[in-house]
Order: C-alpha cells, then sequence, then structure tokens
C-alpha cells in the first residue's frame, strides 16, 4: 500500500414505416449492455421504479437495422401475462416506450420480443413494483400537442400572438437594454460579403483535418449574424435586419444539404445551419416570396431526414449517450416544430422525439442535476436543450423541464462549482465559467422559478449577449439572490461530484475545493480525472487541471489535457494514468457536510486497467480553508505511485520544512 499526505491551509466561489416482419433465424434478443454506451433494460429486475408509469426501454437485437425489426411488449401485475389487466403494445419499432397512463402501484412484470410469423421471440421476463409513493407523472398526449402549434408564423419561442406587445415594448425603449447592443453588434454585417460554400473536411483526423477545420468554423459567425438580424426584425418590425436575416438564409440554404456541410460530412457545419436558420426562418418567413419559401423548405426538409436517418441508424434510443447526437435531437426538434402544420407526415418524428426526452434526457445528467461532461459542455448542451424546451413551451402549451427534477436541480452544479468570476478549470473538455453559462442559469431560473440559480448572473452583473432567451429573461427580480440557507458542500452523486465552499454568497471572501470520482467511466466530454482535485481562494486558482482545448482529438487535446498527468491526479511509473474506458468508473463512497467540516472519500481503482487495484482519495475540509487529502493506492505488483499537483504558477519549495507553494 501507498500513501501520500497533502494538507493545504488558506487564511482569511420523419414517418418510418418497417417491412414486414424478418424470415428466422431471428438474433440473440437478450445480452448484456455496454455501460454508459447502451441504455440498459428498464424497469430492471427485481427494481423498484422512482416515477409513475415507468418508461420500458430494451436493447435493439445484434445486427440491428433500422426498419428491419417489429417489436411486442407486454407489461401486466400476472407474471403468465394471461389477466385482464396485461397491457400488450405490438408493432413497436422503437427502444423506449413510455405508457401514457400510470399503473396501479404493486408487483408488475414485463417483457418483450422480436416479432417472427410464428409469433413473438420473447426475451425474458422482468419483476418490477411500482410503490404508492412514486410520483404520477403521466405522459402528454403529444398528438394534442403537434395539433396545438400555431398555424401562424412566428412560432417558435415568440410566437405570433405574442409579437404586437414584443414589438410595444421594443418601440416604448423597455428593450433597449439587449436592442442597442445587438444593433452595435449586427451593424458591420448588414450587406458584407458572405463566405462560400465550405470544402469537404479530410476522411481522417490530424494537423491538416484541424487547421481546414477552424478555417470553415469561421462561418459560425455569419450564422450567427443571420439569426441575429431576424431576431431584431422579430422585434422591431425594422425591414433593414429583416433583409439581412433573408440574404442570409438563400445563401447558406442554397448549399447542397448533401454536400460538404451534410450531417455525415460535417456534423459541425450541419447543425449550426439549421440551429440559426431554422429560428432565423420562422420569425423572417412572411419577407419571401413563394418561390424563395420553398427553397428554404426543400433544403430544411433535407437536413431533418438526415438528422432522423442518423438518430434512426444508430440507433439513438438505444445508444444515447453520444454528444452530438444529443445535440441532432434538440435541433431536429425545433425544426419540427417548425414545420409540422405544413408537414403532418412528420408527427411520426416528433413523437418519437419527444418520447426519447420524455423517457431518458437529458443523459449526461441526473435527477441532482449534475453534469458528466463539464462546465462548458453543460452550458452548450444546456443551451440547446433550453431552446427547444422554449420552441416546445411557446408552441404547443407542454413544459417538460417542470416535470424532471434535472432541471429543478441543474443550476447548483454552476452555483457550487464555478460561482462568481471563477477562473477555476474543471474535469471537462472546454473553458469555464464564460458569460455563457450564467445566462444558461438565468433562463432556468427563468423558467423553474427558483432566484438561487440568477446568483451567478448578478456575480457577472447582468451583462448578457443579447439572445432570445436573453430578453426573455429581462423581467427577472433585480433583487440579489440570497444563498444563506444553502448548505456550504454538495455532492451531486450522479456524476460523482463534490464542491466544498466556505462562502456561497461572496464569491471574493470564499475558498472552495472541488473533486470528482465519476460513475459515468471516462466517455465523451469527461477527461481522464478520476479522483481528481482544484482549488481556489478568494476568486484565484490555485490547484488546476492544466492544458487547453483546441478542438476534439487535437495533438494536445489527446496527449496532455485529456490524460491524468495533467490533472491533480493520481499517476504511476512515470504519468501513467487512466485507460479511456466507459467501464473506467469512479464513485464517491462516503460524504458529509456540517458546519464545522466536509468530508468525501472517493475511489477510482476501476479506472486504472488493473495496473492499480484500489486508488482511494479521502478529503477532509475543516472549516474554513483547511484542506487534509489522503491517497491510498495498492498495486498488483511494485508501483512508483505520483502525486500530481498543477498550478497558474510555478511553486517554490522549502526541503527542511516539506513544502510547496504558490504565490499569485
Amino acid at each position: 500500500m501507498f500513501r501520500t499526505l497533502l494538507v493545504c491551509i488558506l487564511f482569511p466561489p420523419l414517418a418510418w414505416s418497417a417491412p414486414p416482419p424478418p424470415a428466422q433465424p431471428v438474433p440473440s434478443f437478450e445480452r448484456v449492455p455496454v455501460p454508459y454506451v447502451e441504455l440498459p433494460y428498464a424497469p430492471g429486475d427485481n427494481t423498484t421504479v422512482d416515477v409513475n408509469p415507468p418508461a420500458f426501454t430494451f436493447l435493439p437485437p445484434a445486427g440491428f437495422q433500422p426498419g428491419r425489426y417489429r417489436y411486442t411488449l407486454e407489461y401486466s401485475p400476472d407474471p403468465e401475462f394471461r389477466s385482464p389487466a396485461t397491457i400488450r403494445l405490438t408493432g413497436l419499432t422503437q427502444h423506449i416506450v413510455l405508457p401514457r397512463k400510470p399503473l396501479s402501484p404493486g408487483v408488475w412484470h414485463w417483457h418483450c420480443g422480436i416479432e417472427t410469423p410464428d409469433g413473438p421471440r420473447w426475451n425474458h421476463v422482468r419483476t418490477f413494483t411500482v410503490p404508492e409513493t412514486a410520483p404520477i407523472r403521466p405522459t402528454p398526449d403529444f398528438a394534442k400537442a403537434a395539433a396545438a402549434i400555431p398555424r401562424q408564423r412566428p412560432r417558435l419561442i415568440i410566437t405570433a400572438d405574442q409579437l404586437p406587445e414584443w414589438r410595444r415594448r421594443a418601440a416604448a425603449g423597455e428593450l433597449d437594454v439587449l436592442i442597442k447592443p445587438l444593433k452595435e453588434v449586427v451593424a458591420p454585417s448588414i450587406g458584407a460579403p458572405l463566405p462560400p460554400e465550405p470544402e469537404f473536411l479530410p476522411r481522417k483526423q490530424g494537423p491538416e483535418w484541424g487547421v481546414i477545420y477552424k478555417r470553415i468554423n469561421q462561418n459560425l459567425v455569419d450564422l450567427r449574424r443571420m439569426e441575429e438580424c431576424a431576431l431584431l426584425y422579430l422585434l422591431t418590425g425594422e425591414q433593414q435586419y429583416g433583409l439581412e436575416a433573408k440574404r442570409r438564409l438563400l445563401h447558406f440554404f442554397s448549399w447542397d444539404p448533401e454536400g460538404s456541410t451534410s450531417l455525415t460530412v460535417n456534423d459541425d457545419q450541419a447543425m449550426w445551419i439549421m440551429r440559426r436558420g431554422v429560428v432565423s426562418y420562422d420569425w423572417t418567413a412572411d419577407l419571401f416570396t413563394p418561390e424563395e419559401q420553398q427553397v428554404i423548405e426543400r433544403s430544411q426538409l433535407n437536413r431533418i431526414h438526415q438528422y432522423e436517418r442518423a438518430l434512426r441508424k444508430r440507433p439513438f434510443d438505444s445508444k444515447i449517450y453520444i454528444s452530438h447526437d444529443n445535440g441532432y435531437l434538440y435541433n431536429i426538434g425545433e425544426a419540427l416544430v417548425s414545420w409540422l402544420p405544413e408537414h403532418p407526415e412528420l408527427f411520426d418524428t416528433f413523437e418519437w422525439v419527444m418520447t426519447v426526452f420524455y423517457a431518458r434526457l437529458p443523459i449526461h445528467g441526473g435527477d441532482d442535476g449534475g453534469w458528466n461532461e463539464g462546465p462548458a459542455y453543460w452550458a452548450m448542451t444546456m443551451d440547446r436543450i433550453l431552446r427547444f424546451l422554449y420552441c416546445v413551451k411557446g408552441a404547443t402549451g407542454l413544459n417538460p423541464a417542470l416535470e424532471k427534477p434535472f432541471f429543478a436541480n441543474t443550476g447548483y452544479y454552476l452555483v457550487y462549482g464555478w460561482p462568481g468570476r471563477s477562473r477555476q478549470s474543471s474535469f471537462g473538455d472546454g473553458p469555464t465559467n464564460m458569460p455563457n453559462q450564467a445566462e444558461k442559469t438565468r433562463s432556468l431560473a427563468l423558467l423553474t422559478g427558483n432566484h438561487h440559480f440568477l446568483k451567478p448572473a448578478f456575480d457577472r452583473n447582468r451583462k448578457f449577449w443579447p439572445d432570445v432567451l436573453n430578453f426573455l429573461a429581462l423581467p427577472l427580480d433585480s433583487r440579489e439572490p440570497d444563498l444563506s440557507d444553502l448548505p456550504p458542500a454538495r455532492l451531486f452523486p450522479s456524476i460523482g461530484f463534490v464542491a466544498m465552499r466556505t462562502d456561497l454568497q461572496d464569491y471574493d471572501n470564499d475558498v472552495g475545493l472541488l473533486f470528482q470520482s465519476n460513475p459515468f467511466g471516462l466517455i465523451s466530454h469527461h477527461l481522464n480525472a478520476q479522483n481528481a482535485l482544484l482549488l481556489e481562494a478568494y476568486s484565484e486558482p490555485l490547484a488546476i487541471s492544466s492544458g487547453y482545448y483546441d478542438y476534439y482529438g487535437s495533438p494536445h487535446h489527446l496527449g496532455w489535457t485529456r490524460e491524468t498527468k495533467a490533472h491533480c491526479a493520481i499517476t504511476f511509473d512515470g504519468g501513467k494514468g487512466q485507460k479511456r474506458d466507459s467501464r473506467s468508473v469512479g464513485n464517491i463512497t462516503r460524504f458529509h457536510t456540517d458546519r464545522d467540516f466536509d468530508c468525501a472519500v472517493g475511489e477510482a481503482g476501476a479506472a486504472y486497467d488493473g495496473q492499480l487495484t484500489r486508488s482511494r482519495r479521502s478529503i477532509v475540509h475543516v472549516r474554513p480553508g483547511i484542506f487534509v487529502i489522503y491517497d491510498e493506492n495498492d498495486a498488483p505488483e511494485p508501483r512508483i505511485i505520483e502525486f500530481n499537483l498543477h498550478a497558474p504558477s510555478p511553486f517554490h519549495f522549502d526541503e527542511s520544512a516539506q513544502t510547496a507553494g504558490v504565490t499569485l
């Protein structure tokens, strides 16, 4: 066993149709899911569900192909499925089923099968319990919701019936705090040259790929200006902005949707073209001739079908943990709301998207509100989710966020992890505590009514980019939130994330330590940093994660930023670290907080691929600002254990006192 001890003292925060059932032989329909790659069978065998009705999920058979199989699902209080209470659903093509009605409390049984000419080939029966205490969350009638989408545009976020009041407020100067800076931003872009259709990305990543990728992505600014001009036209009715948005829409949607910006060639470009283009067209549609409308309509429908083909092929309703695929779903969700009144044949796709969202998303966080990919990707994903939610809410009246505990809690992930003007790093890709992170907590405050989530906005003086969601949030109470009723430390168990703080209300007087041992494993945009820690004091970072994120898969990203040696974590034998794998999990095995001290214990031995059989880190915080870190590591053979510690500036050492320090 190897042990290290560190003491730190700081003094005074489309519709799909399936072909006929397949001929025999039928592949196996009962297999072990890959953790955090595929959704497990749910409800699991001998489990108790925590919501009523529960969502049923099952794995596609080996060799899955879209449309090849149909399934039958049965669930019943009778293990023989003979009771009149048995529910039998046939002809299913999806792998998530969300019942419309709650189940009666008690013991239930379920199984599903591949349909064959001889009847279903069943997987084994699973048993679950519905407790009387499970909250009732009936599944909405998605057909009724789709029928409620207004026939008149605009219908996304701000609807036609709301538009006169918004334009009145703009004319009265009530929106000037955001409209004036937005006009200044877009002024140089009106009539400016637009980028040509991009070149194709190389097939393989490498130095040349990165150069071309960055060059192509320069057009993201032009796409953003398109949406901003459309928003100005929406709010003010001033034609110059609407016509500029129209010019850009006709330009970008003249690009071949099957060409260099298709989803299969450059999905970043495909997502951003639709992300900016769908709302921009909805807000300016009255400026287009019928012929011009057809140009936009054909292109956007083509791209909608690309999204669906990609998601169904995976299939996304089973392999749901891929970050970009989640972005596809939210993009296609906005586009479906935009086009359903004109194209009712898209309803099956809309129903599928809504079912997956209600049943299993967001997938990179749990009910506690934590986010596996770190704060940068939290903000980017929340931006997509919130836009999707506001599109759905405005057009259909549904508000899924109010029915999911995740949204009631996820603002605390930022409030505790990266408060104030924190410049502290994180355990995930991307920069931390950018203004857009506070913008998203502000939008969450509006959506959920939780004023705690406004604190990051106040700490940044409420100066935000004039995005449509920030316009919606303008009426929020101007009184600064009081966080004195919150505990000074918090555990987010779904991602194994611990934040220990001394002063949530006054970040400049705060000392904070962050610690993560993540049960998701080392997947997606999470770094190889199980059991890593971060430390900051009085608005300055002290112990940090080093490296930067230029783009995913860059030489620096793969060779340093992602690696364990770049973080305040344990390596062995010259910087060898954790294996990148969904099985490389960590867990917080103990957490406690009170007014005198906090403690947390993380176990990350599984992340070292057998090279370390145990890697336990215990942290005790004696308030205010004394942290004791104690490591225990076991190995099957002798190893040199290394305690990595990174800081923004070089350490100074006192060998006689056995101390290392950093001065900022």
